[in-house]
């Protein structure tokens, strides 16, 4: 009778990570015959049982060897089955993906945890980001994603996109300097000027939320500098060409003005950032204007925490007349910077407040 089974475990360089006997393992080695062939397989918690090898038992000493078995190339006489079978040969999988003894086929690995922004997590049927709050799609007004070409990877500049009759969701680049959109091939697109250039968006606007994923792309002295419920441009008398509200991004800071009409602003507010932006950095804005009793609540976020949100509680006639704005009100994206610079944007959407 064999006195003992000792099982030995070791990595991958040959080093001995531990040594124990198996009295399991003895008592069943004692009743086979010298020359049987077993399955190892080891199963860990939860985990699939996996397969680790065959092993030909020795018996006891001196024991007669049993007649051999001459299999071909690829199997290996099976006791039970009486007959020769196939050895298991476990596949190369591809990239991400290992072999599942159990479904006999490559799976997926598992996804290793991701770091999203806040406000976002993983989403693992889309592999990439997603927001934590599920905007219905009856409240998106203008997403750059689904409605512009900005997005398509085609190199090239542009003065305009879409249509920019009123309410046509269309973007044109306009006022100081010579402003331009830059279609990125990877997938993003860029406003480019170096003197208060901006591009406004035909979306109107009332009672909306502006979202941007955005990145100061090569100069730490930028602003991005945001404008919602604007009619800036429909000339007239003042109350017909209110500027609208504001908010703007340093790489520390923030700022909040109300444009009654063209360069005569009422300061909203400022402060410092929560932490700064580094150059490359894309970090996600959001820009609330809506109207609340008698009163117009401006919110601004930064990376999903609050940074502003105050009510402007002497708003004139003009500023809360919903109708003229869904008959022609824009937003616009702007950066003051005295020198050639790109705002890189990821996406901007338009969303009902």
């Amino acid at each position: 009778m064999a006195k003992k089974t000792e099982v030995t475990v070791k990595d991958v360089n040959d080093k001995v990570l531990a040594q124990f006997t198996s009295k399991t393992l003895t008592k069943l080695f004692n009743k086979l015959k010298q020359g049987t062939v077993v399955d190892l397989s080891i199963q860990e918690n939860n985990f699939e049982d996996q397969f680790v090898g065959n092993y030909i038992v020795k018996g006891i000493p001196n024991e007669p060897s049993p007649p051999s078995h001459d299999c071909p190339t690829g199997q290996h006489w099976s006791d039970k089955q009486n007959k020769c079978v196939d050895d298991i040969v476990i596949p190369t999988c591809g990239p991400g993906e290992h072999y599942d003894t159990n479904l006999g086929k490559c799976v997926p690995d598992v996804p290793q945890p991701h770091d999203c922004p806040q406000g976002q997590h993983w989403d693992d049927a889309l592999q990439k980001c997603v927001d934590d709050v599920i905007i219905p799609p009856g409240d998106v007004l203008f997403d750059s994603l689904t409605d512009s070409k900005l997005h398509d990877g085609q190199v090239r500049t542009v003065k305009t996109e879409g249509s920019i009759a009123p309410c046509g969701n269309g973007l044109e680049c306009r006022a100081s300097g010579s402003p331009e959109i830059k279609v990125n091939a990877d997938g993003t697109f860029s406003l480019w000027d170096n003197d208060l250039g901006r591009f406004y968006g035909h979306t109107c606007n009332y009672n909306a939320t502006m979202e941007l994923e955005v990145a100061f792309w090569n100069s730490g002295n930028q602003t991005c500098s945001l404008k919602m419920r604007s009619r800036h441009n429909e000339g007239g008398a003042p109350e017909n060409r209110f500027g609208g509200y504001g908010f703007a991004i340093k790489s520390d800071s923030w700022d909040a003005k109300r444009e009654d009409y063209h360069n005569v602003h009422t300061s909203m507010g400022g402060g410092k950032l929560p932490s700064p932006i580094k150059v490359q950095q894309y970090f996600k804005v959001r820009f609330t204007v809506k109207d609340e009793g008698n009163g117009v609540r401006q919110i601004g976020e930064v990376d999903g925490q609050k940074v502003f949100d105050k009510v402007d509680n002497s708003p004139k006639p003009y500023m809360v007349d919903a109708a003229s704005f869904a008959k022609q009100s824009y937003y616009w994206v702007r950066q003051n910077t005295t020198v050639l610079a790109e705002l890189r944007i990821k996406r901007l959407r338009i969303l009902k407040a």
